[in-house]
């Protein structure tokens, strides 16, 4: 088949559209939460947040217990699981937390914070609607 060289500048046209919703959709997702899109990264954060979500349930059973003393230092290590997932994810690397809390720039600090005290809040909403 000839290719002419007006159908070759008609496909370069082509080529130079603009994005459509879906492909702009994919390209913000892809700034602000790169680990999405690595699929290393992705399983290391989901298996971290479901050891964090684990550990923070061991001491809600510890609350339950009784032996608050020991229910803190329990709750804060499964607080800091579930803070490197959410670390993993909004950097795009498999980091420590500090190394990866460097990494952050100014408009990633709100869903890191958000994400991190996600789970306190709804705790503590979820603690004061069985209370009543």
């Amino acid at each position: 088949m000839i290719v002419t060289r007006f159908e070759r500048e008609v496909v370069e046209e082509e080529e130079e559209r603009p994005p459509n919703w879906a492909e702009r959709a994919v390209l913000f997702v892809g700034e602000w939460v790169p680990g999405l899109f690595r699929p290393g990264v992705l399983i290391a954060a989901v298996f971290a947040a479901v050891i964090g979500l684990v550990v923070m349930g061991l001491c809600v059973f510890m609350f339950a217990l009784g032996a608050v003393i020991i229910a803190f230092p329990i709750g804060g290590a499964g607080l800091l699981i579930y803070a490197h997932a959410v670390a993993f994810v909004l950097t795009g690397q498999v980091n420590l937390l500090h190394e990866a809390l460097s990494e952050l720039e100014g408009k990633k600090w709100l869903p890191f914070l958000t994400l991190v005290v996600a789970p306190i809040a709804g705790f503590v909403i979820w603690l004061q609607m069985i209370q009543d």
